[in-house]
C-alpha cells in the first residue's frame, strides 16, 4: 500500500466506502421500485419521477466509477498514470466554466493563483474530477454569493483554499458524505492532504515531487509535413546499394532462381564476402563450410538470403558506434535483441516466417534513425529520455514534431521498395491493434515485433525491470499463450546468443546482456511492491467486487427506467424528446463522417375522422399497429419514433436518400395493405410521407432535417394523401 496510508486507515477507508454504498444502494432500490410503480401505474407525474430518479441512478453509478478509479490508481501505484501539469491551469480552467454557469447561479468567483507555481506530477484526471467536486459545491451553495480560489507555492507545497467570502445568510455546507471520502483518499494517495476549514472553506496541500523538465526544443526543427516530404521525395535519406536492392526484388520473385540471384550478388564483392561469412556462422549452423553463392542460395532459401542481404545493407547505410545524442551502439544492440526474439518466438510459435521476423525485429525503430539524421540536435534527447523515464517515444515524437518513428520508417521503407508486409509492420507495431481485420500474417508479425522491442527494453534499460517483465510476460501471454517458463527461455535464449549475431554482423556489443541479473534485479524490485501492496490488493479486490455486483444490480433497474423514460407508453417506439436527442447525434456523426443521413417523416391521413367515426379505442389500436409496422421496417441502428399525435418519424442511419425513399414506398404499401383492426379493412388507412437526406440537401442543422421532412408530408398531403414526397427546392417555394 501506498507509504502514506497507514493500515489502519486504510481499514477505516474500505468500511467507509462500503457502509456508504450500502446505505446508498437500499435507498435507491426503494426509490427505484417506487418509481417504478409509479410508473406502471400511469401517474400524473411518473415521466418526472422516473427522470429524476434516473439523475439519482447516474449520480451513484458515478460514485461507483469514481471508487473503481482509485482502485486502479492504488493499483498502477509504480506505473504510468501520472503526467507533469500545472494546477494553476487546470483550476483556470474549471473556473472558467463556473463562470459560464454563473449567470444562473448569480454567484461571484474570483481567484488569486501565483502564476510560478511548479508542475506537479499525479493523476490529472482525478484532479480534475475533485478538484471542480470541490469548487462546485462551494461555488452553488444558494447561501453563497461570492467565492474566493486562492493558490500558492509555500515550502515545496502547493496550497490551494476554496473558501466562501460572502453569504445570504449563514450555509451550512455538509462536507462528509462518499464523495469527501473519496476526494480525501485521491489526495493521500497523491502525497498530498485535504482538509476542512472553520469559515466551511477547504485547503488542499500537494507536495512538488518532480518538476517538468525543459522542453526538448523551444521551437519544431522541422515541420512534420516538410519531414515527411524529404522522406518521401528521398532527400538526403540513405540508400541500399543497387545490387542490394536488386537482390531484395529478385529474392521476393517466385521466378528467380538460385544461379540468378547468386550472379547478381557477385557483383558486389563486399557484399559476397559478408554474406559467405554469415553463411558460415553459428547463426545458421551448417556443418560443412559453404563456398559458393549458389551453394548459399539453394540451402537456406530467398527469404534467408533476402534478409541477410538487408541487414548487411542497413548496417553499411546508417552509423554505429557511440556519439552524444542518440548512441547508435545501444540502438543497434537493442535492435539485434529485438531480431533475435522476434525470430525465436516465430519459430516457437511454429510458422514459416522467422526471416521475416528477424529482419522486422530488426528494423522496426529505423525511424529513430532518420529522426537523428534530420534533427540530431534534439532528437537524441527525447530517445534519450524516453529510456531514463516512463514516457512513452511514440507520444513524446508526436508531441515535438506531429509525427512519430513508425511513420518515418514506413516511408523510408516504401521508398527503399521493400516488401509490403514489412513497411507495414513497422507502420503498426506499437499499436497492434489497429491491424487491419483481414490480413493475418500481418497482424501476427506485428504482435511478434510489439513484444521484440519489450525484450529489449527489459534486457538493456535498467528502469523498472520489475513492472516491464511483468508486461512483456502478459503480452506474451495475451498474443500467442506462453507461459513465464516459456519467456524465461526466449530471455535467456536473446541474451546468450546476441553477442554472438552480432559478431556475425561485425558489430561489437559493448556489454551483453545477462538476464539471471536482469532477473534477480526484477524479482527484487516486484517483491517490494508486493510485499507493500498484498494486503491492500486483496481488500480492494473485495471492495471491488462489491461496487461491481451494486453496479450490475443498478444497470438492470436504471436500463428499466431509461427505456420507460424514452418510450412512448402506447406505440413502444421511441418518443418526441429521444429522436430529436439521437437526430442531433445522428447528424453530427453523419456530417463529421461525410455518410448520409435519411429522414422520414409519416402522418396518417384524416386521423381525427377515424377518432370521430370510431372512437380513440380503436384509434389507439391503428397507431399501435402503425408502431409495430415502422418498428419492423427499420434496421437496428436505426430509429423509429412516435413524433406527436398521429405523426412519427424514422432516422435512417448511413442511408443514402434514393434508399430513403424506397424504405419509405415499403412503409406506404404496407400500411394501405394493412387490416389494422376488424372494423378498418385494408385500405381504409393510408399515410402521407415526406423523405429528406443530407446528401441530396444543403441542410446545416439537425433541426432544419426534421423541418424539410415534415413540408415534404404536407406536399403529400396536398398531392392527394396516401404519397411519398421526396424534399425539393420547389416544395420550399411552395411552403406558406
Amino acid at each position: 500500500m501506498p507509504k502514506n496510508i497507514k493500515p489502519e486507515k486504510e481499514s477505516r477507508y474500505l468500511e467507509k466506502v462500503s457502509d456508504s454504498f450500502g446505505s446508498m444502494l437500499e435507498k435507491m432500490m426503494v426509490e427505484s421500485r417506487k418509481a417504478v410503480n409509479s410508473a406502471d401505474s400511469g401517474s400524473v407525474n411518473a415521466k418526472e419521477i422516473l427522470e429524476k430518479q434516473i439523475r439519482k441512478l447516474h449520480s451513484f453509478e458515478s460514485k461507483i466509477n469514481s471508487f473503481l478509479q482509485l482502485y486502479e490508481l492504488d493499483l498502477d501505484e509504480f506505473a504510468l498514470t501520472r503526467e507533469d501539469f500545472s494546477v494553476v491551469a487546470e483550476i483556470d480552467e474549471i473556473v472558467t466554466k463556473l463562470k459560464a454557469k454563473s449567470q444562473k447561479i448569480k454567484t461571484k468567483i474570483d481567484t488569486k493563483l501565483d502564476r510560478n507555481i511548479p508542475e506537479v506530477n499525479i493523476n490529472r484526471i482525478l484532479f480534475q474530477k475533485w478538484m471542480f467536486w470541490i469548487i462546485n459545491k462551494i461555488f452553488s451553495d444558494r447561501d453563497i454569493i461570492h467565492v474566493s480560489v486562492d493558490a500558492r507555492f509555500i515550502n515545496d507545497h502547493i496550497v490551494i483554499k476554496v473558501t466562501p467570502k460572502r453569504y445570504s445568510k449563514d450555509p451550512n455546507i455538509n462536507w462528509e458524505g462518499l464523495d469527501w471520502i473519496l476526494a480525501e483518499r485521491f489526495f493521500h494517495l497523491e502525497k498530498g492532504t485535504i482538509k476542512t476549514l472553520d469559515n466551511q472553506g477547504v485547503e488542499i496541500s500537494l507536495t512538488v515531487i518532480a518538476q517538468k523538465q525543459e522542453p526538448i526544443s523551444t521551437e519544431k526543427a522541422l515541420e512534420s509535413e516538410d519531414l515527411l516530404k524529404k522522406v518521401h521525395e528521398g532527400i538526403d535519406l540513405p540508400t541500399l546499394s543497387p545490387i542490394a536492392a536488386k537482390v531484395i526484388r529478385l529474392a521476393s520473385d517466385e521466378k528467380t532462381s538460385a544461379q540468378q540471384l547468386a550472379s547478381v550478388i557477385t557483383l558486389d564483392p563486399a557484399l559476397t564476402a559478408k554474406l559467405l561469412k554469415l553463411v558460415n556462422s553459428p547463426l545458421y549452423g551448417f556443418k560443412k563450410e559453404i563456398t559458393t553463392l549458389s551453394q548459399a542460395v539453394a540451402l537456406l532459401g530467398m527469404k534467408a538470403v533476402r534478409t541477410m542481404s538487408l541487414c548487411i545493407s542497413i548496417f553499411d547505410a546508417f552509423p554505429t558506434g557511440a556519439k552524444e545524442g542518440l548512441d547508435y551502439n545501444d540502438f543497434w544492440q537493442r535492435s539485434l535483441a529485438s531480431a533475435i526474439a522476434c525470430k525465436y518466438t516465430a519459430q516457437k510459435i511454429g510458422i514459416r516466417m522467422d526471416e521475416e521476423a528477424f529482419i522486422a525485429g530488426l528494423t522496426q525503430n529505423v525511424g529513430c534513425l532518420i529522426f537523428e539524421r534530420f534533427i540530431p540536435e534534439h532528437y537524441g534527447k527525447v530517445y534519450s529520455r524516453h529510456y531514463t523515464s516512463s514516457e512513452e517515444l511514440v507520444a513524446m515524437e508526436e508531441e515535438n514534431w506531429g509525427l512519430n518513428h513508425s511513420m518515418l520508417g514506413y516511408e523510408v521503407f516504401t521508398q527503399w521498395k521493400m516488401p509490403v508486409l514489412l513497411a507495414q509492420t513497422i507502420l503498426y507495431h506499437h499499436d497492434p491493434a489497429s491491424v487491419p481485420d483481414d490480413n493475418e500474417n500481418l497482424a501476427l508479425l506485428v504482435k511478434m515485433v510489439n513484444v521484440s522491442d519489450l525484450v529489449a527494453q527489459v534486457l538493456y534499460t535498467g528502469e523498472n525491470t520489475g513492472i516491464n517483465l511483468q508486461r512483456l510476460k502478459d503480452r506474451y501471454k495475451e498474443y500467442f499463450g506462453f507461459g513465464g517458463v516459456e519467456v524465461d527461455d526466449i530471455m535467456e535464449y536473446v541474451s546468450n546468443e546476441i553477442d554472438t549475431v552480432a559478431k556475425d554482423f561485425e558489430f561489437n556489443i559493448e556489454k551483453p546482456a545477462d538476464y539471471a541479473k536482469v532477473l534477480q534485479h526484477a524479482n527484487i524490485e516486484l517483491g517490494k511492491i508486493n510485499l507493500d501492496y498484498e494486503q491492500m490488493v486483496r481488500a480492494l479486490e473485495l471492495a471491488k467486487n462489491k461496487a461491481e455486483n451494486l453496479a450490475s444490480e443498478l444497470r438492470v433497474v436504471n436500463k428499466k427506467l431509461e427505456e420507460k423514460a424514452v418510450k412512448d407508453g402506447l406505440t413502444n417506439l421511441y418518443n418526441h424528446r429521444f429522436f430529436y436527442e439521437m437526430l442531433n447525434k445522428e447528424f453530427a456523426n453523419a456530417r463529421r463522417h461525410k455518410r448520409p443521413l435519411g429522414c422520414v417523416m409519416i402522418d396518417i391521413d384524416y386521423f381525427k375522422k377515424i377518432n370521430d367515426t370510431y372512437g380513440h379505442q380503436e384509434g389507439d389500436k391503428v397507431l399501435k399497429v402503425l408502431g409495430r409496422i415502422l418498428f419492423e421496417a427499420v434496421r437496428e441502428g436505426d430509429v423509429a419514433a412516435r413524433y406527436g399525435g398521429e405523426e412519427f418519424s424514422l432516422i435512417l442511419s448511413n442511408t443514402p436518400t434514393s434508399e430513403a425513399y424506397k424504405v419509405a414506398e415499403r412503409i406506404r404499401r404496407k400500411v394501405e395493405q394493412t387490416a389494422f383492426t376488424s372494423k378498418l379493412e385494408a385500405g381504409k388507412i393510408t399515410i402521407s410521407v415526406g423523405v429528406v437526406g443530407i446528401d441530396t440537401s444543403k441542410i446545416r442543422k439537425a433541426s432544419e432535417l426534421a423541418e424539410c421532412a415534415d413540408k415534404a408530408v404536407y406536399a403529400s398531403k396536398d398531392n392527394g394523401r396516401n404519397l411519398v414526397t421526396l424534399y425539393s427546392k420547389d416544395i420550399e417555394k411552395k411552403t406558406p
